[in-house]
């Protein structure tokens, strides 16, 4: 049977991470990817994405880029190397 693997990264560091992106790479002003956050990309992630948390064999803390916790599943072939 396939293992079910997620990960799980604080919801301050992705805003933080978006905020930046929005802001510096696509132009976009503070106010609109606020209200873009709020209104959609947080209640997804919610609905959809922690739920998956909860049926998941592994979760890796602190995101995908947790080196230690990613080796240990390496035999996983969904995981793709460091970003």
């Amino acid at each position: 049977m396939p293992w079910c693997c997620s990960h799980s990264l604080d919801s301050d560091v992705c805003l933080s991470r978006r905020l930046v992106r929005d802001i510096n790479e696509r132009g976009r002003h503070l106010e609109g990817v606020l209200k873009q956050y709020f209104a959609f990309v947080k209640p997804a992630n919610v609905n959809y994405v922690h739920r998956q948390a909860h049926i998941a064999d592994i979760v890796v803390p602190h995101g995908p880029l947790n080196i230690k916790a990613i080796g240990l599943t390496n035999p996983l072939p969904f995981f793709p190397e460091v970003f």
